[in-house]
């Protein structure tokens, strides 16, 4: 299973509330998603990638997020 639009969903939603499902996130930790739930959170990406592989040994499933402001698309 690959990346699913609820996963960057959730993403987006973690970085611009800094919040999901009633948990809490700071700026600068690293999150990874499966299937539109957040199944570790740390402050290094090796942690949580770990974390990621162990749930889905699947490269292309899940994602990891660094929570931090969005920025916005600038076109011109």
């Amino acid at each position: 299973m690959g990346q699913s639009s609820s996963d960057q969903d959730v993403a987006s939603e973690i970085c611009s509330r800094l919040e999901f499902n009633g948990q809490r996130f700071r700026r600068g930790q690293y999150v990874a998603i499966l299937e539109g739930k957040v199944i570790a959170v740390g402050d290094s990406f090796d942690e949580v990638q770990q974390a990621l592989v162990a749930q889905d040994p699947n490269p292309y499933g899940g994602l990891i997020c660094q929570v931090d402001e969005p920025v916005p698309d600038i076109i011109r």
